[in-house]
């Protein structure tokens, strides 16, 4: 069993616009908390998202439309192969934080473990990843480049790595760190926006929060509703037994949920199932 997964979100510990730009005060904000866990002897996995380390390079390359795809097999390829130097430096940043912060961080790569077929995993290192937990380490994995069976390769990101976890172990938390304070019902920066402190999900599967329902403008907000999608089947596959927290990085409430199981009154975003008892 783990104590809980840490998901270091792109935007929390990159510039998302600037090519390969580290947020350093918030990446080592990130550390301090998992050396909390640490500390607590938690037993916890991270994961972390590419932000400006990944996102760029597959983009321009079409990496996630994979090599077998006409005219384009060798041009994707050498986007494989760039996307995941990039992504290989941040994880760099990322286990060399963890370290001097004192943390037992083992760096760990989905490339040559994980593999895809038509969107879902047919192959993972999740026994790997568990096996290191129970050893005293603190691994560390990131969304990636991967063997894809139908279309060559593919993006394999970190929320479904965190998805898979959970379905394969028992979880007790899965905690996602932002650069806002949690889910708000518009983007944060428009006039009116208010923060959700829990979104219930419904025993139908469906949630009663209505943009994330309805075809709205804010269905887009940089990927929100795709995370936040990734983060509803998380609760959903395990019965509500792992709960999702969304906070911002460095904040009170992010050592609240690592610690407490909760926000505690601090500033933040639950997903859970509607009523469980």
């Amino acid at each position: 069993m783990l104590d809980c997964i840490i998901k270091l979100g792109g935007s929390a510990i990159t510039q998302k616009d600037c090519l390969e730009t580290l947020k350093v005060k918030e990446l080592k904000e990130a550390s301090k908390l998992v050396a909390v866990c640490a500390l607590h002897k938690l037993k916890c996995i991270i994961v972390h998202g590419a932000g400006s380390y990944g996102h760029h390079h597959a983009k321009k390359f079409g990496v996630n439309d994979g090599f077998l795809k006409k005219g384009s097999s060798e041009r994707c390829r050498e986007g494989f192969c760039k996307t995941r130097i990039s992504v290989m430096k941040l994880q760099q940043q990322v286990v060399e934080n963890l370290v001097e912060e004192g943390v037992l961080a083992v760096a760990q790569s989905p490339c040559n473990t994980w593999r895809m077929s038509g969107g879902q995993v047919v192959s993972d290192n999740v026994e790997s990843l568990l096996a290191l937990v129970e050893a005293g380490f603190v691994p560390v994995i990131h969304g990636d480049c991967v063997l894809d069976d139908s279309k060559g390769c593919c993006i394999l990101s970190g929320d479904t790595v965190i998805k898979h976890i959970c379905e394969k172990t028992s979880v007790g938390r899965v905690l996602f760190l932002t650069d806002v304070d949690g889910i708000y019902n518009r983007p944060p920066e428009v006039e009116g926006a208010s923060l959700l402190p829990v979104i219930n999900i419904k025993s139908s599967g469906d949630t009663d929060i209505p943009f994330l329902s309805s075809k709205s403008e804010f269905d887009v907000t940089g990927g929100i509703a795709l995370k936040l999608n990734t983060a509803f089947k998380i609760v959903w596959v395990t019965g509500g037994k792992t709960p999702v927290f969304i906070c911002k990085v460095g904040s009170p409430a992010a050592t609240s949920v690592v610690l407490q199981g909760d926000f505690m009154g601090e500033k933040g975003t639950r997903i859970q199932i509607e009523n469980l008892q």
